[in-house]
């Protein structure tokens, strides 16, 4: 896949100089993990410095939450609020799992 010039105001001129597209999103071509999440981090702002070492700490944290099972997830969503909407967010842009669900079905945050 080659740079797709519609992605240009992504170029920070720094780590990230080629973007192409999935699924109708913006995608970063350097062959490392999570490339929309990456490329949505730079869309928003987030210095280049940093969204390597973002993106591999939400990998890590949607990885260790996936195999909870339901009272676990509760205990999570309660202690740190707002933890579970985060990763929720980062599959979305990854196309990944999202539904961190209660017993009863009902979604947590």
């Amino acid at each position: 896949m080659q740079h797709l010039k519609k992605y240009d105001h992504l170029i920070t001129g720094g780590l990230y100089t080629e973007f192409g597209e999935y699924r109708g999103k913006p995608i970063c071509l350097d062959g490392d993990l999570n490339p929309a999440f990456r490329a949505y981090l730079i869309s928003i702002g987030v210095s280049d410095t940093r969204i390597k070492d973002l993106s591999k700490a939400f990998d890590q944290l949607w990885s260790a939450l996936c195999p909870l099972g339901y009272e676990n997830l509760q205990i999570i969503s309660n202690e740190f609020e707002g933890l579970i909407s985060a990763c929720r967010k980062f599959a979305e842009i990854e196309d990944m799992r999202t539904n961190f669900n209660n017993s009863k079905g009902e979604e947590l945050k």
